[in-house]
């Protein structure tokens, strides 16, 4: 037990220490002294008897004995130690960009120098355009841009325009991508392009001509200092206009037969108000409208009867032969 003690000091080293009585014990035990030995030997064989182990001996020599050595392991702290608090390390928000911020003109189109060569510069002619160093394709107003895409040119590279417009730092109200669409299978690019618009809030507008996308970038720099009320049409006007495309309609659809004329036309759609009514009218009340004879009303009739079964070709091929 006092070894066990001992060595839980440091004092005694574990690859020393055996359980066999040492040597000089068992010598010193089993020495016969003669009779005649004087007291001399006596204290010189107690002497010899409690000379002490050298401390350097005693040093703790495995890695058990230097981690016990200098502590005791039995021995419990007294002191609680504090508890250790975080530090409060104010917060310091990492330093952002500056976005870019164009001077863009009232009366000038700015374009990307990306756009140089393009057949589409040589068609903008109503509005002033020049280069400059942005990030879209074109701009038409302080908070409006506008990214050129050929679908040509995309089925060849298709992230390019996805990583552009995902690098666009700058904070846009109205993004618009002109597609020009000059392949012959269109609908996947096409649809990939859409769905891509309605999560990333881009425009999408299809020009099937380099023609067409200079006029919309005209009608957009041209449009971009007008206000809503005059972009809109009025209520009224929108009514009459209608109202005007659906009588040009009608009229169209009864001239298209030789023996109608315009004015009959509107002497038919004056009665009996819509085409449907004149369709199911008979003989008799179609001869009751303002210069509409007999002959006409007869070879009308048979026309609209036979419409529904026959093209209008052979109707008045068999006309011609008398028929009917």
């Amino acid at each position: 037990m006092q070894i066990f003690c001992a060595y839980r000091q440091g004092i005694v080293d574990p690859e020393t220490v055996s359980t066999q009585p040492t040597t000089s014990s068992i010598m010193a035990n089993s020495k016969v002294e003669p009779k005649g030995l004087s007291v001399a030997s006596d204290t010189t064989s107690s002497a010899a008897v409690g000379v002490r182990i050298p401390p350097a001996w005693l040093r703790p020599r495995s890695a058990l004995g230097r981690l016990a050595a200098g502590q005791s392991l039995c021995a419990k702290s007294t002191e609680a130690a504090p508890p250790s608090l975080p530090l409060k390390v104010a917060y310091e928000p990492q330093p952002t960009k500056p976005k870019p911020v164009y001077a863009t003109d009232s009366k000038k189109l700015l374009v990307s120098p990306r756009q140089r060569g393009n057949v589409l510069l040589e068609m903008i002619r109503h509005v002033a355009w020049e280069y400059s160093d942005i990030e879209p394709d074109y701009i038409f107003g302080p908070c409006h841009c506008a990214f050129f895409l050929s679908l040509r040119y995309h089925n060849l590279n298709p992230e390019y325009i996805f990583e552009r417009l995902h690098k666009l730092q700058s904070t846009f109200q109205l993004i618009v991508l002109i597609v020009l669409v000059d392949v012959d299978d269109a609908h996947h690019p096409l649809k990939e392009l859409n769905k891509f618009g309605l999560t990333q809030n881009v425009t999408v507008m299809l020009a099937w001509s380099p023609l067409e996308a200079a006029r919309y970038l005209e009608c957009f720099k041209a449009s971009i200092n007008k206000p809503p009320e005059d972009l809109q049409p009025e209520a009224g006007e929108a009514g009459s206009a209608a109202k005007k495309d659906q009588l040009a309609l009608a009229t169209d659809f009864f001239t298209a037969l030789r023996v109608v004329s315009r004015s009959d036309a509107a002497a038919l759609l004056s009665k009996f108000g819509t085409v449907s009514e004149v369709i199911k009218a008979d003989k008799k009340s179609l001869e009751s409208c303002i210069g509409i004879g007999s002959v006409k009303v007869s070879i009308f009739h048979i026309i609209v009867t036979f419409l529904g079964r026959e093209d209008l070709r052979s109707t008045s091929l068999r006309l011609q032969k008398g028929e009917y």
